[in-house]
């Protein structure tokens, strides 16, 4: 009893830990992608967003109260890190002031991320986790799939009439930080089971076949779409595998992962491609991953899951839950984003000209 509850606890900090610092390396990478190539940079704001989510859902904590296991109360101040992350991306690229970029990721992390959170992980008042009964134990409806509907809402309302032209995306920069997200995604999602055990191989074993899987598929379409194979396109690959198996490692067997990261990833490229080439926004990448990706991942698992899946049991139930917790999550975010992002950009452009107004 003491072994296991030592496993629970090593894994809960170890997984915490691996989560915040995900939050720093998704940050730089992204960056990367978007072709901006300063580390320091990109560290410097991922941590000032990343405490931006933490203190936000803290707050929600210490003021709401919210019906959760108190185990849970700092894994999920990481998480709403990685989302707050995610969600202050589109503004600072739009060159937001840092002021308004934070107060925009507060804001969202209060009104989005936190009901989400803590429907899907409160038993005793979470719709999706006790009424729909959602699967989904790494967190990617609130970190992945509401934050990525958030950023979609960016793009089209919040962005500048011109968007700044952005270089080629740091190959190198994109080689050094992939491995280290790789790493420490595949901790994340071992710590999730609090326990080691059979369970354990099949997450890392999934964890190895899936991104490579994904980062084929992603090629293949970015190939047909655009005649050409980028870093930035194996990167996204990459991350969508990991973010697709992300809400069941534990319940997926490897041809299963190798599926769901395969579907996700074709679906997921395909939306960006897509946007890109109406827009000539790269940006379109984030949420084609996050909401695409993830959102395919959680859907999926509502087929592939053992043992309850639909391919197992030949019930739809569980799939049909699935589907709609991520249709309810997107639209939920989409809708709560909506005016916080009119008004960052409200904000943005009143001091613009303010600026504009001082006396040099």
């Amino acid at each position: 009893m003491v072994q296991v509850s030592t496993d629970i606890s090593v894994l809960t900090a170890a997984g915490t830990i691996a989560i915040a610092a995900l939050g720093l390396a998704l940050g730089v990478l992204f960056d990367a992608v978007w072709g901006r190539r300063s580390i320091h940079l990109a560290l410097l704001a991922g941590a000032i967003e990343s405490a931006v989510g933490w203190v936000s859902w803290l707050l929600v904590v210490v003021v709401a109260g919210p019906s959760l296991d108190a185990t849970l109360i700092v894994p999920i101040g990481a998480l709403a890190g990685i989302a707050s992350v995610v969600v202050c991306t589109v503004p600072r690229s739009n060159g937001y002031a840092p002021g308004i970029t934070a107060a925009f990721g507060a804001a969202w992390t209060v009104l989005v991320f936190s009901p989400v959170a803590v429907a899907l992980f409160s038993v005793d008042h979470g719709v999706l986790a006790t009424s729909l009964r959602t699967l989904d134990l790494g967190g990617v409806l609130p970190v992945l799939v509401a934050a990525g509907s958030a950023v979609a809402v960016s793009l089209v309302v919040g962005r500048r009439d011109r968007a700044p032209r952005l270089p080629a995306p740091s190959a190198a920069l994109i080689g050094t930080v992939i491995p280290v997200v790789w790493l420490l995604w595949a901790v994340w999602l071992v710590s999730i089971e609090l326990v080691l055990g059979e369970a354990t191989l099949r997450i890392l074993l999934n964890t190895l076949v899936a991104p490579p899987a994904a980062a084929i598929a992603w090629i293949v379409v970015q190939r047909i779409r655009t005649a050409t194979t980028s870093a930035g396109g194996i990167a996204s690959g990459v991350v969508c595998g990991l973010v697709a198996i992300t809400p069941g490692a534990g319940y997926l067997h490897p041809l299963g992962a190798v599926g769901t990261a395969a579907i996700a990833s074709t679906a997921a490229a395909l939306v960006a491609y897509g946007l890109i080439a109406r827009t000539a926004r790269r940006a379109w990448f984030l949420p084609s991953v996050t909401v695409v990706g993830a959102g395919t991942g959680v859907v999926l698992l509502g087929a592939f899951a053992a043992q309850s899946g639909l391919i197992f049991t030949g019930q739809p139930e569980v799939l049909i839950a699935q589907t709609a917790s991520v249709i309810g999550v997107v639209l939920v975010s989409a809708l709560v984003s909506w005016p916080l992002v009119l008004g960052a950009r409200a904000l943005d452009t009143r001091a613009r000209r303010r600026g504009r107004m001082l006396p040099a």
